[in-house]
């Protein structure tokens, strides 16, 4: 295992496996450290994409891409989804063992953006805390900016 400091507290240090590190050398887009990523993940979050990948198939992908899309009530969406591409304008962080992605328009629209997830009465899920929406829907899966 490598030793990177990675995250909110740059002095703390994780563990990240040979194969994640040599798969996040291997990208071919813009890398950047966690602290530095347009979109900073919870323990929680990351503990359940942990989980999530290791339950995934690997024909799904070994990255997960977070997007911003048009639609959704409110005019914009997150998704959150596997994938095995990367783009030129791609942006890549590891973060605990799992390589997360985003475009730059994305990017744009996350900058300052928690990823938390939410085990509550009501329901689970990702939820996205974004200081850039101006206004969000009911569910809280689209906003505007």
């Amino acid at each position: 295992m490598t030793m990177l400091s990675l995250g909110k507290n740059p002095s703390q240090k994780l563990e990240i496996s040979p194969e994640r590190l040599t798969r996040y050398e291997e990208l071919k887009c813009k890398q950047s450290e966690a602290k530095n990523f347009a979109l900073s993940c919870s323990d929680d979050a990351l503990r359940k994409i942990r989980e999530a990948f290791e339950l995934n198939d690997e024909d799904e992908g070994d990255l997960l891409r977070i997007s911003v899309t048009g639609g959704g009530c409110a005019g914009l969406q997150y998704a959150l989804n596997f994938t095995s591409e990367v783009f030129d304008d791609d942006f890549a962080t590891l973060n605990q063992n799992a390589i997360l992605v985003m475009d730059t328009f994305s990017a744009y629209y996350l900058q300052g953006t928690t990823l938390e997830y939410i085990d509550a009465l009501e329901g689970s899920g990702f939820k996205f805390i974004n200081p850039n929406a101006t206004r969000t829907c009911g569910c809280g899966s689209s906003f505007a900016a």
